[in-house]
């Protein structure tokens, strides 16, 4: 090897460790490895932001702002009323969503389409008085299925339809994927709805459901309250105080012996249920002043492209401007310390925020930055919105199944459209998008070509294929995919595919193969994250909401992976070799 070869490698290796490590921002790593590169000559100078104008890219940023718009229409809540209504039972209305989640994942991200399920999730654990346990982890597996089979059902395979034009000069049409990945889905699902029923419906080992996850809630001791005069330890098994202000001054240290006294102010960690019952009986009142006439209660959930993510309780400035009031804060499953007050604590994907204020004001606010409700008929207020959004998106993919134009064409246009009939507020919608993905992979990009530039990729493509017997296409490809379902759960997909795409490339070469073969194996394996709760964030999301145990992930997604890859595996090789 090259000293530039090994430069890279070890580049390489240290950017996957640092993602792994999720100590780090994603974007500050990617733009750290690539002025690295740029620093050691890995990267040529006109090459090093070149990531920022790639069709994939453009494409992503195109979807999700479109997915924006049609995340607000309560189009999905009317269709899956009917559907419900048709389906009774946890285990025919799970199947019947999960169907629902796939199909709709297939034509956007699918953070997306998980967002949108999620309100629909609830009522129908309502309705078939079932828990959010029972639905939310196989809304999110099926989420990831069904974003096997489109170009655009997720970012991986718009990354490795790109790849595969650098190569060939010809990228992947819109339905080259649902080869492979339909196939993958539809065994991905069976297995899903056979063994979810096993690993989920037992509600004997079940933990806590969300309303009993820890919430956040700062609240006062009025007069005549039944907590004056009791000590912190007495009242540990109802509540948790963290911080207790007295007279404007905190008190500090807590001692189980401190007596509460009337008028202070408890900042506490207790679940919800317990916090609704001491504001009902009057033995605590919240601290902030109480909302508008009309108001009620409003929850929501912190999604990954939320702009909250990260801002403190408070900076939450659209709480008074809609004349609202936060009760408290779901604390989702990533485990904190509560430090200060609860202004001070920063909010995390899967956070809930209980609110009580003007309905329809809040509705609004929530939708502008993406945090959805978690309750159908919270949404059901108000006329439909028009349907022409919907069809123009529906247009766009139409035009990119035929191979009119290009998708980052086409889906400019439907955003344009959409921007020029006032459906999308551009400037909002940019302010709203996770630009730390997008920034993550444009840097990640002008990393890749430098893989491929030096020769890297054709020595690690020889090295692996040394490993394996000679002219066997068939393990080099499943090779590639266990290569991608290994390392998903550590680092983000879109950046593994950028990162090992030119490896791929030359995998293809060595072993006198199509590369669309092994592109197609590296995309879908880089989307069947079914084992952790943290490897995509509509797991995450899960978790934090269905009230799950981190093994629920495994116990429920091993057949899941197993019956998907081996089904991808088999296509790709009927199909592609």
């Amino acid at each position: 090897m090259t000293s530039d070869q090994i430069a890279i490698l070890c580049l390489l290796g240290g950017l996957l460790a640092a993602f792994a490590s999720g100590r780090f921002r994603i974007e500050l790593v990617a733009l750290t490895a690539l002025a690295l590169g740029a620093g050691l000559g890995l990267v040529p100078l006109d090459r090093l932001f070149s990531g920022f104008a790639n069709p994939a890219v453009v494409t992503v940023v195109e979807i999700l702002l479109i997915v924006r718009v049609l995340s607000r229409a309560r189009l999905l809540e009317a269709l899956a009323d009917r559907l419900l209504a048709r389906l009774e039972g946890p285990s025919r209305a799970r199947a019947g969503l999960v169907a629902l989640a796939a199909a709709l994942s297939s034509a956007m991200n699918n953070v997306g389409a998980f967002a949108l399920m999620l309100p629909v999730a609830h009522a129908a654990a309502r309705r078939a008085r079932s828990t959010p346990r029972a639905i939310l982890i196989p809304l999110s597996y099926a989420t990831l299925l069904g974003g096997l089979c489109t170009l655009i059902g997720t970012p991986p395979n718009l990354l490795a339809s790109d790849a595969l034009a650098a190569a060939t000069g010809t990228g992947f049409g819109f339905l080259d994927f649902a080869w492979v990945g339909v196939p993958a889905a539809l065994a991905g699902l069976a297995a899903l709805l056979l063994w979810a029923p096993r690993a989920l419906d037992d509600e004997a080992d079940a933990p806590a459901e969300t309303a009993d996850r820890p919430v956040a809630a700062e609240l006062t001791a009025p007069p005549g309250s039944a907590l004056a005069g009791r000590t912190l330890g007495e009242l540990a098994a109802r509540f948790e105080v963290r911080a207790l202000r007295r007279e404007g001054r905190a008190l500090s240290p807590l001692w189980p012996r401190t007596a509460i006294e009337p008028g202070d102010v408890l900042l506490v960690e207790t679940d919800f249920e317990r916090l609704d019952r001491l504001l009902a009986e009057g033995d605590a009142a919240l601290a902030l002043p109480p909302p508008a006439r009309g108001s009620e209660p409003v929850r929501a959930v912190i999604s990954p492209a939320s702009p909250l993510v990260g801002s403190p309780v408070g900076a939450l400035a659209f709480v008074e401007d809609a004349g609202a009031r936060l009760v408290a804060v779901g604390l989702g499953q990533r485990p904190r310390r509560l430090e200060g007050w609860l202004a001070d604590l920063r909010l995390a994907v899967g956070d809930v925020l209980h609110l009580e204020g003007p309905p329809e004001a809040l509705r609004r606010a929530l939708r502008d930055l993406d945090a959805p409700l978690l309750a159908a008929e919270e949404a059901e207020v108000g006329p439909l919105p028009p349907l022409w959004p919907l069809a123009a998106f529906a247009l766009g993919v139409l035009a990119t199944g035929f191979g009119l134009a290009e998708p980052a064409a086409v889906f400019g246009a439907v955003a344009l459209a959409l921007a020029l009939g006032g459906a999308l507020r551009l400037r909002a919608g940019l302010a709203a998008l996770d630009w730390g993905v997008i920034v993550m992979l444009a840097a990640m990009i002008p990393l890749g070509e430098a893989i491929a530039a030096t020769g890297a990729a054709a020595s690690l493509a020889g090295g692996i294929a040394a490993l394996l017997p000679p002219a066997t296409p068939a393990l080099s490809i499943g090779a590639m995919l266990l290569l991608a379902i290994a390392l998903t759960p550590l680092v983000n997909n879109a950046a593994l595919v950028v990162a090992l795409a030119p490896v791929a490339v030359e995998l293809a070469h060595v072993a006198q193969t199509p590369p669309e073969a092994f592109l197609i194996a590296l995309a879908v394996g880089a989307s069947l994250d079914f084992l952790t709760p943290f490897g995509h964030h509509n797991n995450t999301l899960a978790l934090g909401l269905g009230g799950y145990r981190f093994a629920d992930c495994p116990r429920t997604g091993w057949p899941v992976l197993l019956a998907s890859a081996a089904a991808a595996w088999v296509s790709i090789l009927v199909v592609w070799i």
